[in-house]
């Protein structure tokens, strides 16, 4: 979750997940977080460009309560990210849900963190809403996608360097696994 709604809207209504975690920044003496975008009776978002105010993600979205869950990470620390996603994307791979994983809100550190956990699981999907960008400041609302990416791209080239490790170390029984 970051600072624009429109994007995490988009992937919501693109996707009709069955559940969504948001993960959010905490709050802290130094920075707001984020959790208050998500379902802060009172929150609105302000459109840059135009004025214009939008209520809280959940309100835009129509998620139930019991359809989404705030996931509090440390601010600007990927590694947390990665451990309490990481978490999450398996849990639900093993119960044989569809796991997406949009990387599109939130600050460069959640989404380094989000896509590397994303990235450990062959079966995980990956996307982002993109779109034109009309300078280098983001996406013009309005002009947005969805854009999945190739869903097991990373996991085959970690699996096959293994692989290939084991391979050289005459690890046979490993290397087939």
């Amino acid at each position: 979750v970051g600072g624009s709604d429109q994007p995490v809207v988009k992937s919501i209504e693109n996707y009709k997940p069955d559940f969504v975690y948001f993960v959010c920044s905490e709050a802290t003496s130094e920075n707001k977080g984020t959790a208050e975008s998500v379902d802060g009776k009172d929150f609105q978002f302000v459109d840059r460009n135009t004025g214009e105010k939008r209520p809280n993600l959940i309100t835009q979205t129509g998620l139930k309560e019991d359809s989404y869950q705030l996931l509090t990470v440390a601010t600007d620390n990927p590694f947390d990210v990665y451990e309490k996603v990481r978490v999450v994307i398996d849990r639900h791979l093993e119960k044989g849900d569809r796991v997406n994983a949009d990387y599109t809100g939130g600050t460069k550190s959640m989404s380094v963190g989000l896509a590397s956990a994303a990235f450990d699981f062959n079966n995980c999907e990956i996307s982002i809403v993109t779109g034109i960008r009309v300078d280098t400041v983001k996406v013009k609302s309005g002009l947005e996608r969805v854009s999945k990416l190739p869903q097991n791209k990373v996991y085959i080239q970690r699996q096959m360097e293994l692989a290939n490790e084991f391979l050289t170390n005459y690890d046979y029984q490993s290397a087939l696994k």
